[in-house]
């Protein structure tokens, strides 16, 4: 028999043998498994990110009832990025994998990712570098301590590691701050502007108390938003407080919500911004300790210091708002508009305001004298002043007449602030501008225009004692 076909049919059945052996072969797990979830976490379920370990220690990110927080035990809290924050949680809760079998050439695990979600769940993500070629694989733990490894796409470690949670802070000053200013103080050395917002009205506390200008505060709201972080984790000045720097105060009352064995509670959040020297040698930015507060309402409660954090800041939208007290005194001496004073006394006499016109007494006041009342009723009320000084006993240039003291009152009776009412005085300077000062709650208020001061020396008339009671109107009886 010819060896030769043997051979031949042989080799045909060995290669058979073969090609069925691998093509029948079990297949391996990294092959076979496709991506599968790594986490099973909703984005919206997440309730705080923490990476422990790596160059930048122990940084931590969680939600809060305003956004995102970042914490750590080296500087106070900070407002996160919203949008990071959430392109964040969506990335980890859409993470896929591919199951690998372990590997001596793995790098070690560099940091720990921790994810927490609502249910009170914890799941670790251990990092590594990215091996040759751009791997990168994950270990899962759970807290059971089952680990899971897995091959992702997405570059974690390099977000969450190389680039770490500090830069995810928002580079607002005011990103440190919950909840809606309620107070703001401004301070250096003896000068100490004090402004505060009770029931949704702003009012100067110090350095006296009187009516503000809301549109002034607001101005300066939006210039202390507007200021940006240009570079976070500065070094501090050698000498905090040694060249008198300016202190800006603002305070935020915070209600934290209770539950059935707790009742609310209630504290005054507080950001500190310290205005020091210059940051670099241009002279742009300035060095600036923004610390954090906490002062709880509550019988013996002291105040919590959360940590200071330097930055550089650039100041140019300070330098647009008034930074001294009188730029935020209400410009108009009396609260509300003209047609809310139904009388006006000055001095002794008593005018009322009726369906007609004015009355003093039983008498129709005449129309040019009604009208004057009319006229300074809206420079009490309306006007806005030329000029403003922060005192009740001004020393004016020229000759000053005497004062006519005034009480307006609504319709109820009830006195207009100040309380106390305010006092005209017309001022003659021959030679330069008379004008007609308006001094009531610690406050003169100037006005210099042609109109005020016919308005004020008509006040004068009005409130003379002895000029007898009003002329009697075609009609009277």
């Amino acid at each position: 028999m010819p060896t030769k076909p043997v051979i031949l049919a042989l080799l045909v059945a060995i290669a058979i043998v073969l090609a069925s052996t691998w093509l029948l072969r079990p297949p391996s797990t990294s092959d076979a498994t496709g991506p599968q979830p790594v986490l099973d976490v909703g984005a919206a379920s997440i309730v705080s990110l923490e990476v422990r370990g790596g160059d930048a220690g122990l940084q931590r990110v969680e939600r809060a009832s305003f956004g995102w927080l970042y914490l750590t035990d080296s500087a106070p809290p900070w407002a996160v990025q919203e949008g990071r924050a959430r392109a964040a949680t969506r990335i980890l809760s859409d993470l896929q994998g591919r199951p690998v079998e372990d590997d001596p050439e793995l790098a070690p695990i560099e940091a720990t990712l921790v994810i927490e979600d609502a249910r009170g769940r914890s799941i670790s993500l251990g990092l590594r570098e990215p091996m040759i070629g751009g791997r990168r694989v994950i270990d899962r733990v759970d807290s059971d301590g089952t680990v899971q490894r897995f091959a992702i796409d997405e570059p974690l470690y390099e977000a969450f590691v190389g680039t770490g949670l500090a830069q995810w802070r928002d580079e607002g000053v005011l990103g440190t701050l919950p909840g809606r200013a309620a107070r703001i103080e401004l301070a250096r050395g003896e000068s100490r502007l004090d402004l505060a917002r009770v029931e949704g009205t702003w009012s100067v506390r110090a350095p006296i108390a009187t009516r503000a200008d809301a549109s002034a505060i607001n101005d300066l709201l939006e210039a202390l938003v507007r200021m940006r972080v240009e570079r976070f984790d500065e070094p501090p000045p050698p000498m905090v407080g040694a060249q008198d720097p300016v202190t800006i105060t603002i305070e935020a009352t915070v209600t934290t919500p209770g539950d059935a064995d707790t009742p609310p509670q209630r504290a005054v959040e507080r950001l500190v911004l310290v205005l020091n020297g210059a940051a670099d040698t241009s002279g742009r930015l300035t060095l600036v300790g923004a610390t954090r507060q906490r002062e709880r309402r509550a019988a013996g409660a002291t105040v919590e210091d959360l940590g200071t954090t330097y930055v550089a800041i650039d100041l140019e939208p300070l330098q647009q708002v008034a930074l001294e007290p009188r730029g935020y005194v209400a410009k108009t001496a009396l609260e509300g508009d003209a047609s809310l004073i139904a009388s006006l006394t000055l001095n002794d006499r008593t005018y009322v305001r009726t369906g007609t016109g004015w009355a003093e007494g039983e008498r129709a006041v005449p129309d040019d004298r009604a009208a004057a009342l009319d006229a300074l009723a809206v420079l009490l009320a309306e006007k806005d002043m030329s000029g403003v000084e922060l005192t009740d006993q001004p020393q004016p240039l020229g000759r000053p007449s005497a004062p006519v003291s005034i009480v307006a009152r609504t319709i109820t009776g009830e006195a207009i602030e100040p309380a106390g009412g305010v006092s005209v005085v017309v001022i003659d300077n021959p030679g330069a501008a008379s004008g007609v000062l308006v001094v009531g709650g610690g406050v003169t208020r100037e006005y210099l225009d042609e109109e005020s001061l016919a308005v004020g020396r008509a006040t004068l008339v009005l409130g003379q004692s002895d000029s007898g009671p009003a002329e009697p109107q075609p009609g009277d009886q």
